[in-house]
């Protein structure tokens, strides 16, 4: 099909008729600070993986190096060359340290509006026309920071992750999506029974985990 300026309305318009699924990758990230690429965090494990490791450690990261030179793999894929448990611990905390880092500089900007994070004036809008038979607008990232969550804060966006509790939370969408619903006392004569509302909101699920995901308990 041909596309035209009507053809891409047409499109647009469907866009936001029909609840899309939404998914964000590391672009989203990278448009506000590199950093948050893979690049980056390869240059990062380089500095940072150049001892302190035993001879079997040594060689299988150096197995991921070659590969990675070579152009034989990519980062994400190079990883399945690290074996080790204690290194594979190693370079979790290091990736994590890394991310949480640059995750810090941006946190305030965002939440107080003084950069913006890319899709979330889009969110916004697709979460106020969603439907009133459904409020859920279900959105999904591989990304380990917390860019989109200052982003929700900054534009009012309720949100939950799956997770609910205090300082050690346990994770159950039943139990969080109460976090994102009221009781309605019944009107009218006889009085009808209290009813449970749910707000309008996103669904938020990172299957890689995140930087404040609290270990299970």
């Amino acid at each position: 099909m041909e596309l035209t300026k009507e053809s891409a309305y047409q499109a647009i318009a469907e866009f936001f008729t029909e609840k899309p699924f939404v998914l964000f990758g590391t672009g989203t990230s990278c448009a506000l600070d590199l950093n948050f690429g893979m690049p980056a965090l390869e240059r990062h494990l380089r500095d940072e993986l150049n001892s302190g490791m035993t001879d079997a450690q040594t060689q299988q990261w150096q197995q991921v190096v070659s590969a990675l030179d070579v152009g034989s793999h990519d980062f994400e894929s190079s990883m399945d060359f690290i074996k080790d448990e204690a290194l594979t611990t190693r370079i979790v905390e290091l990736t994590a340290n890394f991310v949480a880092y640059h995750d810090n500089v941006h946190a305030h900007q965002i939440i107080s509006g003084l950069r913006d994070w890319p899709a979330g004036s889009l969110l916004k809008k697709l979460v106020e026309t969603l439907p009133q038979a459904d409020k859920q607008l279900h959105v999904a990232t591989p990304n380990y920071d917390l860019l989109a969550e200052y982003a929700f804060v900054r534009h009012k966006i309720p949100y939950i992750t799956g997770f609910y509790g205090g300082f050690l939370q346990r994770y159950d969408w039943n139990e969080a999506k109460k976090s994102v619903q009221s009781i309605h006392k019944g009107l009218g004569k006889p009085r009808q029974l209290p009813r449970i509302v749910e707000c309008k909101h996103v669904r938020l699920h990172k299957p890689h985990g995140s930087l404040n995901e609290s270990p299970q308990v």
